[in-house]
């Protein structure tokens, strides 16, 4: 982490990624964003940010599930990106799903790769 942390600091751009379990985060991207306290402790409690809150940094949020598409299957994971993305002052301004890639992987999914370059223009 020690590592990471001035790394956002210097970031431009997030792109967090992570499989979807239960329909939530991995226990790693987890472990991660919670070793982020910091940030917000910084900013809130302690009143002397860790993290330029000045410059503008964008966010992404990049996910697959193996299971088949159903309705709000992401949904669980975007609260925790969103407070993450807000603990270390990231816009958070995408996402990129992909489900079903047990029997599809994404890279064979014309409409993923066409979304991601959308997303890549955007950024």
């Amino acid at each position: 982490m020690q590592n990471l942390y001035p790394l956002f600091d210097e970031s431009d751009i997030v792109i967090m990624s992570s499989p979807l379990y239960f329909n939530s985060l991995s226990a790693i991207s987890k472990t991660m964003i919670d070793r982020c306290q910091m940030f917000w402790s910084s900013k809130y409690k302690y009143g002397k940010a860790s993290i330029d809150r000045n410059k503008e940094r964008k966010g992404i949020f990049v996910s697959s599930a193996g299971s088949p598409y159903i309705k709000g299957q992401f949904q669980a994971s975007i609260p925790v990106i969103d407070l993450f993305f807000k603990s270390i002052n990231v816009k958070y301004t995408d996402n990129l799903f992909c489900s079903n890639t047990d029997l599809v992987p994404a890279h064979f999914r014309k409409d993923i790769l066409n979304r991601a370059i959308e997303i890549g223009k955007n950024l």
